[in-house]
């Protein structure tokens, strides 16, 4: 039996006539074939271009998730001197209460102690909002890279298609 398809152009043996192995009995129209065959080529080509970029996008994945965890490394930083700074304004703030407290001190001196009591409350209430916002954001990040890898194992497996196909 025939293990090609396509369209006859020749048949070199007639019905019942002995052949040999090896013997061509007919010919097809090859073009069909080399063009089914090149279409193949360039199915294989385009999985293996496609597999390219999911690799650089797992690439660009892993970037963006150092970058957050620097950025997380920072903001943590920003956090603890925020920290800091609300110990000294606090401090500040009880000196000037007790120098209020034996008329040494101003009213003005002791609000301006407390303002800044205040201000550094808020920073520390900005700094731990950003650091929530880049654990968040770092979930995506890791999520975005399982998702690349995925993508990846999945242009593997078209490429083994296409190369069985061609």
């Amino acid at each position: 039996g025939s293990q090609l398809s396509g369209q006859v152009v020749e048949i070199l043996a007639d019905y019942n006539t002995p052949v040999k192995e090896g013997q061509v009995v007919a010919r097809l129209y090859a073009e069909q074939i080399k063009a089914r065959r090149d279409a193949a080529l360039a199915d294989l080509a385009q999985a293996k271009a496609d597999l390219d970029t999911k690799r650089a996008q797992i690439d660009k994945a892993r970037s963006s998730q150092q970058r957050s965890e620097a950025q997380a490394d920072d903001l943590q930083a920003q956090r603890d001197r925020t920290q800091a700074q609300l110990a000294e304004a606090q401090r500040n703030l009880d000196r000037q209460r007790e120098l209020t407290t034996r008329a040494v001190g101003t009213q003005t001196a002791l609000e301006q102690a407390g303002t800044q009591v205040d201000i550094q409350k808020a920073n520390l209430v900005a700094a731990e909002a950003q650091i929530a916002s880049n654990k968040a954001e770092l979930e995506g990040l890791k999520a975005d890279l399982a998702l690349a890898e995925a993508g990846v194992k999945s242009a593997e497996a078209v490429i083994l298609q296409r190369q069985a196909k061609l």
